[in-house]
């Protein structure tokens, strides 16, 4: 209790020496603390990458080493990541023509063609078309253009009624019940995950697919397992940067909190407080003055994160509470540290000589 009462009487300090300037001064420590949540939502790598649903960051791609038959993908909804993913898809190589030609068929619910854009025409099956086994196709611009009919030796003839918009030549979509019909082997399978997986994640699902002797190559979205690790290098320079912009704008803080409350200090040691005491009160006011402006910092943050990510055409903020509160002990270490050179000066300086330079 006396230390709450003794810090009490120090933050009122603040208030009855300079009621404006200590108003300006906590709501510059709340903007303060806002501007470095927004840095570290917007910026840091770890958060603005997390649980994305953009294809390209939760796509995969399983090569085979050899024709697979059909039955033998089921082993792979095992998987939660498979079994729950948003798009499922097979590939199968045909070089029986003059070039060879690949074969793909979705066999998710929807029957969308999601790994390619459209030049024209429509990139789904109609449930009428997948019950019965219509020979039609979504083709590359090289194959044919939209109403065209083309003939591929190994299925015959087929109707093109969308036509995708690649660069990737010789590739044909059928719907997926006559890719069964035909008996097709798959050399390579896709899938898209609902969202972003984690290292932990990625590493468990590689584990499960390399586990089947026939998988090649697993190749994963930017960044795979690999790919993250040798980014943690860049992850620590951006923890770094971010963590000296706090420092830097600490350090004023710091400057004009010492000579505010240095006569207070100078009394208190006086009095017989031991420089012990005193350094643990500075530390304990530090602390509450950082922590609580960020709270308030943080909940402003929580309530307008996603507007402000728009107006700056970032995406939408991925902060969690873990990392408001990694934040949050963020300012406060670097609070502590912007403290040392002020610590120092109260342990080296006679208490009398504080007391005058306060006057």
């Amino acid at each position: 209790m006396k230390t709450v009462s003794i810090l009490y009487h120090i933050i009122k300090n603040y208030m009855i020496r300079n009621k404006s300037i200590f108003i300006v001064f906590i709501t510059s420590y709340i903007l303060m603390g806002l501007l470095i949540v927004f840095i570290y939502g917007a910026f840091f790598p770890y958060v603005s990458e997390r649980r994305s649903k953009d294809l390209l960051d939760c796509r995969y791609i399983v090569n085979f080493d050899g024709e697979m038959p059909i039955d033998y993908l089921s082993r792979f909804y095992q998987n939660m990541f498979i079994k729950d993913s948003r798009h499922f898809e097979v590939e199968t190589r045909l070089s029986g023509q003059a070039d060879s030609l690949s074969i793909h068929s979705v066999f998710s619910p929807e029957h969308d063609v999601i790994l390619a854009l459209k030049q024209s025409g429509r990139l789904y099956f109609t449930e009428d078309e997948i019950k019965n086994s219509e020979r039609v196709a979504i083709v590359t611009p090289d194959l044919g253009q939209l109403g065209d009919t083309i003939t591929v030796d190994a299925i015959g003839d087929l109707k093109i009624i969308g036509v995708l918009d690649t660069i990737i030549p010789r590739s044909i979509y059928i719907p997926c019940s006559l890719f069964l019909n035909e008996n097709f082997t798959v050399n390579t399978m896709y899938f898209v995950v609902q969202s972003r997986l984690n290292l932990q994640e990625i590493k468990s699902l590689e584990d499960f697919l390399y586990a089947n002797e026939n998988v090649f190559i697993v190749q994963g979205p930017a960044p795979t397992m690999s790919v993250i690790t040798s980014d943690i290098s860049s992850w620590l320079i951006s923890f770094f940067i971010i963590l000296l912009v706090i420092f830097i704008l600490f350090l004023f803080f710091a400057q004009y909190m010492s000579e505010k409350n240095k006569r207070v200090y100078a009394i208190l040691g006086i009095l017989g407080e031991r420089k012990e005491g005193i350094l643990f009160l500075l530390i304990i006011e530090r602390g509450t003055l950082v922590l609580t402006s960020m709270c308030v910092a943080s909940v402003i943050h929580f309530f307008i994160r996603n507007t402000l990510h728009r107006i700056l055409n970032l995406p939408d903020c991925k902060m969690i509470f873990n990392d408001y509160v990694i934040v949050a002990l963020l300012c406060f270490l670097a609070s502590l540290i912007a403290a040392i050179p002020y610590a120092v000066s109260y342990l080296f300086k006679q208490y009398t000589v504080q007391l005058k330079q306060s006057e």
